[in-house]
């Protein structure tokens, strides 16, 4: 009788060591898949990006939303030419000519000595670039005058697709309404950025807090089951003398 206790003792400390390990690992199951499906939808996103020769980066040149969601951009910037004179812009988007002069887009006079250009960029991204002079045979006369202009663009989840965006500059390089809300647009993008990094190193300690609390049940599970082990052997020894 004490031999089969010792054996039901064994097998129960078993069986709560397998349910336990049982239900931690469904736990981590269930983290682990919501984890591992959340990144392959990002995956497979990216992946179809990257394969296009796109990349994910909101300053990259070849920058695309995830999405595929596009902004008309409307720029327009008040300034007097000379005969011949013509104004075009260059930046770090390919649609900006990714800063290769050749590339440059050209801009069009209207009334009031306003030259335009309309581009279609990506949503979400972050652009610099500037206004530039040229003579009549494509020759740079004067660049805009200040640091290069940025323009941060809105996520590709708070517009339509194909919306216009509208872009008054000075080609004195003096901040304008626009300045201000890229500025805005980019804090709140650092902002959530900071904050996804916080969420994911929040998640990784919340992995190794489960990790380190299975590691220590593991052992008192074995401590356990050796001390049973020890208890049987002794009843053994008595139940043969």
């Amino acid at each position: 009788m004490c031999v089969d206790r010792g054996r039901e003792m064994v097998n129960m400390c078993a069986m709560v060591t397998v349910g336990a390990r049982a239900v931690r690992a469904k736990a981590s199951a269930r983290v682990t898949g919501r984890n591992a499906r959340a990144r392959r939808m990002t995956a497979r996103a990216g992946g179809d990006v990257e394969r296009a020769g796109l990349a994910l980066t909101p300053t990259a040149k070849n920058y695309v939303a995830l999405n595929g969601v596009t902004l008309m951009v409307d720029f327009e910037v008040p300034y007097h030419t000379a005969f011949g004179e013509n104004l075009c812009m260059v930046g770090s988007h390919e649609q900006l000519g990714a800063w290769e002069l050749e590339r440059a887009k050209a801009m069009t006079w209207s009334e009031g000595h306003v030259w335009k250009a309309s581009v279609e960029l990506p949503a979400g991204g972050v652009f610099f670039y500037k206004y530039i002079v040229t003579g009549p045979n494509g020759e740079i006369i004067r660049w805009q005058e200040g640091s290069n202009s940025m323009l941060v663009l809105p996520e590709s989840w708070n517009v339509p697709s194909g919306s216009h965006y509208l872009v008054e500059d000075s080609f004195s390089g003096l901040p304008n309404d626009t300045t201000e809300i890229s500025e805005s647009l980019l804090a709140s993008k650092l902002v959530s950025a900071q904050g996804e990094k916080t969420e994911l190193l929040r998640q990784l300690e919340v992995q190794r807090n489960m990790t380190q609390t299975a590691l220590e049940e593991l052992l008192l599970a074995r401590e356990e089951l050796a001390k049973t082990q020890t208890k049987l052997l002794g009843s053994n020894n008595g139940a043969a003398r």
